[in-house]
């Protein structure tokens, strides 16, 4: 479900309609609606709503967005622990991308998404995977748009050159997204 949390009432209501169907999260994308800061209050009746359907928040990530780099996602994810919250992108920036797991360390409800990384094996998967367990670390690709199969072998690399444990691997590969989104 993807709503624009500031549209408020009306986000709430779409987020809750979306739930009520089956839909296991909510995806926010700060830039594309409206430039709001994810760590702000327009959020909190967004986080209020996945709290209450023990729902993920999956939301864009940016070192060069003023509005969702990965420090203010670290501080929404402080300001609602209870809620898990998906952070697409490792911040996106290929020199910063191996400092967003020091970042979020400390915010065990944070989970790191790959999609739309650079190629760089060693700071997007063992690193995180070295910094706060593979648990918390979800593969993806932004397929079609980027390449599945490239962020496969980049996965891959991962675990060949660098040391990447079968069953860290399979964590990242798919069992973290299982059970963030309570898929059987």
């Amino acid at each position: 479900c993807v709503v624009n949390p500031r549209w408020r009432g009306s986000a709430v209501d779409e987020a809750r309609r979306c739930l009520s169907a089956g839909i296991r999260g909510i995806k926010v994308h700060p830039i594309l609606h409206g430039n709001f800061h994810i760590d702000s209050a327009v959020m909190d009746p967004i986080m209020d709503v996945a709290a209450d359907a023990n729902v993920p928040i999956i939301t864009h990530s940016d070192f060069g967005a003023r509005c969702c780099s990965p420090y203010q996602v670290a501080r929404l994810a402080a300001r609602f622990p209870a809620v898990r919250i998906v952070m697409l992108h490792l911040g996106m920036d290929t020199d910063l991308v191996a400092h967003t797991p020091e970042i979020v360390k400390d915010c065990p409800n944070v989970i790191l998404d790959t999609s739309c990384t650079p190629d760089l094996p060693y700071p997007v998967f063992v690193n995180p995977v070295r910094t706060v367990g593979a648990a918390r670390v979800m593969f993806g690709s932004d397929g079609p748009v980027c390449s599945v199969e490239a962020n496969l072998a980049k996965l891959e690399v991962a675990r060949a050159l660098y040391g990447l444990k079968e069953a860290e691997w399979r964590t990242v590969l798919g069992g973290t997204a299982a059970e963030v989104f309570r898929i059987e």
